[in-house]
């Protein structure tokens, strides 16, 4: 899979949203059911399928929101440093 890039298409515009930490451990990216916890008392939820275990405690990460500006659609992808991939995410309110 491609690392993901923030986007070049002059119709979306990138956003941060969070900057922070994970809550505790960070074992990497699963599937759909992933949740991450964040310091804030926020969670996120991976909305893509994705796997790379990596095991780092409460590692920096920065939430982007991606805009499209010609039809008003934002997708979210969570960056986490010392892993290449970014993925989409969610809000989750469990």
């Amino acid at each position: 899979m491609p690392i993901k890039e923030l986007p070049a298409n002059p119709d979306e515009v990138a956003e941060i949203v969070y900057e922070g930490r994970i809550d505790g451990v960070f074992k990497g990216f699963r599937n759909h059911d992933t949740l991450f916890k964040l310091q804030g008392g926020s969670t996120w939820r991976q909305f893509e399928y994705y796997f790379e275990y990596r095991h780092l405690f409460s590692p920096k990460i920065t939430i982007y929101k991606i805009r499209n500006k010609s039809n008003g659609k934002e997708i979210f992808f969570m960056a986490v440093d010392g892993v290449k991939t970014m993925v989409e995410v969610k809000s989750s309110y469990a």
